[in-house]
Parts: C-alpha cells; structure tokens; sequence
C-alpha cells in the first residue's frame, strides 16, 4: 500500500530550486502520504498529520483501551494528562515501552522527578519508526527516500497536587505539558509546537477519580503549508475497590467530548483490573471509535527490588480491524526516598 501510495512522486538528486510550483506540489503530495501512513497504521486517531501523539503506546494504558485521563501515580501521563503524574511512590521514577507491528514500531520512554512538597516535573519521547518506508530504497517512478520515514514526540510536564498544597477539601492536582512533534517522510518535515493540560480530583480517598485532559493545543505545519495538530478534550472517571485484602478492582473511562461536542459519535474507552496479592494484574479493555469496536487486554507484575521501590513489566495486546494485533512490552521503575499518595480525603 505504502509503494503504490508514494508511486507518483519524483524527486531528483540534482533538484535544488526548492520553490517551484511543482517541488512544493511534491512537498504537498508527500505530506498527504505522511497523513495516509498515521491513519491506515492506527486507524482510531484520525486521517490527519501529527495523529500519531494520540496513539496509546504504553501496555498499561492500552491493554486499559486507551483509557487513563483520571488516573493518578502513573508516569506514563505525561502524554496522557499531566496531572497523573502526581502521586509517584519515590522521588525518581523511570519508564519505557515497544511495540512491533508489521508496517511500524513504536517506542515510549520517561522520566520523573517528585519533590516532597509532592511536584513533579517529568520528560519523555514517543515515536514512530515506518518499517514499510525504508531509507535509500528506490521506489515506482523513480522516487525514494534518503531518511526514511518517522515521527517523533518530545515533551517536558509539570504537575501540582493543589488539594494538599493548599488543604482543600478534595484531592485535586492540575498539570502542563510542552512537547514538540516532528514528522518526516524524506526531506519532507512537519514539525509542531504544542501544549496540553489537565487535572484530576480525587474523592472517596482517592478511590473515586475524575479527570478532564486537553491535549495538543498549538500550531505547526510544513514550508509549503500551517496544519493544527489535532486536538482532543478527554473526560475521564476511574474508580478502585478493594474487594478484599488481596483482591481489588480498578475501572477506567474515557469519553472523547470535542467529538460530541461537535455532534459526532465519540471515540470511547474503557477498561477494568484485576489486582491480586499487589503483584499480579489482569486487565481487559476496549474501544469504540470510527465506528468500529475493538478489544485490548494485558497482563503485569510487579516487584520490590528495594523496599517501597517498585518494578513493574507489562505486556498488551490490541486489536485493529483492518491490521490485526499490536503487542506492547513496558517497564517501569521507581527509586528514591519514598513519596506516594496522601489518602486523607
């Protein structure tokens, strides 16, 4: 598909006058391949560039169906709400994923610093790597690339539990992200610089949980032409119940309101946990979402190499109607004086 799909562009080596009407005609063309690329690889987020920063690639969150605007102590929410990074057990925490699919591989990694005023600053980079674009490969009509294709996503967050800093009678933390993203297809770059907030109340203490996330608020686009990254506004609940001592469950939702707002039918996400012993987690998701209804599910475990230090392994899989599997494989660990949560509301 991608061969066929990059079949009518040319470029020539001696080409140097980069501002004629059909260079930037290419250009155009080339940037509608990296659109085709995002949205045929993951077809939940969209047709447009820059889709792949709302593409879930941590295990957790995906074998969750992508759900996760009203978690809480989780470092991954550095791309998802950066109000959820506070509440990290240690002062350090550290996290890393991949994922092989047949046409790209994505990756994911993160770092987090809590203070013992309970802020948190964190830093992380996802991408993508098109395995069915290869650098230096000539393709139909005389067109190849030299750098491959990409995408790549860096972002710098800092979050605030202002229901303890101020002692409010609710749990509450509020977070920023700044992030640039970056797509390329040969010479062909988009690049883009984009925000996001987002916060988190807790009730119930902390077992109840509700989150609003908006992500990718910014501008970006190409030498030929200005593309918005794309936005979304994500309402979240969660809610914990510790069945017994060594049983609990954990349910997350996720509601796309910019969609319905619009008066389409909204991407929804939803997942539930299994924990048992604090060890072992069994989780199965779902989502809806182009009118297509897919499952996700994982599995984790977590250790102490340390005391109050935990080391976590998570493994997903999700389905995608028209290419099959995606499996994750994440790890995370936290070190460092001990944090954690206050559960006095």
């Amino acid at each position: 598909v991608f061969l066929h799909g990059t079949g009518s562009f040319v470029r020539h080596e001696n080409d140097t006058d980069n501002d004629n009407p059909e260079q930037i005609s290419m250009r155009s063309r080339i940037v509608a391949v990296l659109f085709f690329c995002g949205s045929i690889a993951h077809p939940y987020v969209g047709a447009s560039a820059l889709e792949f920063m709302n593409i879930d690639m941590c295990a957790v969150s995906s074998s969750f169906g992508g759900a996760g605007s009203a978690s809480s102590g989780t470092i991954e929410g550095v791309y998802k709400n950066p109000s959820s990074i506070t509440g990290l057990p240690t002062a350090f925490s550290v996290y890393g994923s991949y994922a092989l699919y047949v046409l790209d591989s994505l990756y994911s990694g993160a770092f987090a610093y809590q203070f013992e005023n309970g802020i948190v600053l964190a830093f992380g980079t996802k991408g993508i790597f098109y395995n069915a674009i290869e650098a230096g490969i000539p393709y139909t009509s005389g067109f190849s690339t030299n750098l491959g294709a990409f995408d790549l996503y860096a972002a710098g967050a800092i979050a605030l539990p202002l229901g303890d800093m101020l002692s409010l009678p609710i749990g509450f933390s509020v977070g920023a992200t700044l992030g640039y993203a970056l797509e390329v297809l040969d010479t062909t770059a988009i690049h883009a610089f984009v925000a996001s907030v987002g916060g988190v109340a807790f009730f119930v203490e902390r077992k109840l949980t509700a989150g609003v996330t908006i992500k990718n608020i910014g501008i970006g686009g190409t030498d030929a032409e200005t593309i918005l990254p794309p936005l979304e506004i994500l309402l979240g609940a969660g809610y914990t119940w510790d069945v017994i001592d060594a049983l609990s469950l954990k349910g997350l939702l996720d509601i796309d309101a910019l969609s319905f707002a619009q008066g389409g039918i909204p991407t929804v996400r939803a997942g539930v946990e299994v924990l048992i012993m604090k060890f072992a987690a069994v989780r199965l998701g779902c989502v809806y979402a182009d009118s297509q209804f897919d499952i996700t599910a994982g599995a984790g475990a977590k250790f102490s190499l340390t005391a109050g230090a935990p080391f976590s392994v998570d493994y997903s899989f999700s389905t995608a109607t028209w290419i099959g599997m995606r499996h994750t494989l994440s790890m995370s660990y936290s070190f460092g004086d001990i944090r954690g949560q206050k559960t006095t509301r």
